[in-house]
């Protein structure tokens, strides 16, 4: 049971950092949903990543 809260908290406590840099990167101007990771990928942005994630 502690495995599972651990491995549970830690994806929470990832998930949260990565849409607060998003929010943070947002509020300064930066385009991250439309940025792409991948280039030969040209539709899997940002955006589809905090999806997947999500």
């Amino acid at each position: 049971m502690r495995n599972r809260v651990t491995l549970a908290l830690t994806g929470v406590l990832l998930l949260a950092i990565l849409r607060a840099a998003a929010f943070l990167g947002l509020a300064a101007g930066v385009t991250l949903v439309t940025w792409v990771p991948i280039p030969a990928l040209p539709w899997f942005t940002w955006g589809v990543w905090l999806f997947l994630l999500t």
